[in-house]
């Protein structure tokens, strides 16, 4: 019938209600300690995080450990070389003269394990040998010089002359063999004909004499 509008809203709200809602805690990141607890190789370190926002209200507090630990690692360790073990001994070898024996020996050898990091290596050898049988090495015979020639079976009309030399440089020894060539030597001397002296032959028959009567020659 032409009235007016209703003048104001038409919904009030009004606070209600004296407390709080429940705030539960949360974490918040690990963050590390910064500290191993070696110096080198594999060693624990802690890490720590604290519940923020704490809980309130009646919330429910954080789930969890605030502390844990991890492993960690600066740097790897030095690690000195460790010998392995030795080898079997092997078969013994040809013999050899070495500085006058013949010797026949027999290896053996081990590995070095390492060193890693910056250690040290292993100190001592790595080879070791043992002698299977020993002695003299064979000692071959050599000639001395040849000696002076000898001299002359005749001193005209070709005669011979030797010289002759000795295997005693050295004396061959322990099984070396004796020395090879020839022991003496001959060669011709004087070879230039003997001088003959004048002899008288026999004497002719008489001549007839110079006379057939007296005192005559013949």
């Amino acid at each position: 019938h032409g009235g007016e509008d209703c003048f104001g809203p038409a919904q009030e709200t009004q606070t209600c209600g004296n407390r709080e809602c429940p705030v539960d805690g949360q974490w918040a990141e690990w963050y590390s300690s910064g500290r191993c607890s070696r110096t080198c190789g594999t060693g624990r370190e802690s890490f720590v995080r604290i519940c923020w926002p704490q809980p309130k209200y009646g919330g429910k507090p954080c789930g969890g450990p605030d502390q844990e630990f991890r492993d960690c690692r600066i740097r790897n360790c030095s690690v000195d070389g460790v010998w392995n073990n030795w080898s079997g001994w092997s078969a013994c070898s040809s013999p050899k003269c070495l500085q006058g024996t013949v010797r026949s020996e027999s290896m053996r050898n081990r590995s070095c394990i390492g060193p890693f990091y910056g250690g040290k290596p292993c100190s001592g050898q790595d080879m070791q040998s043992k002698t299977c049988s020993e002695a003299p090495c064979p000692v071959d015979g050599g000639f001395s010089i040849w000696s002076n020639w000898t001299p002359c079976t005749v001193t005209c009309g070709g005669g011979t002359t030797q010289r002759v030399r000795r295997c005693d440089n050295p004396f061959p020894d322990h099984g070396g063999q004796n020395c090879t060539g020839d022991w003496m030597e001959d060669q011709k001397c004087n070879s230039m004909a003997c001088p003959i002296d004048g002899n008288w032959g026999a004497w002719g028959e008489w001549s007839m004499c110079s006379k057939s009567c007296g005192t005559g020659k013949h």
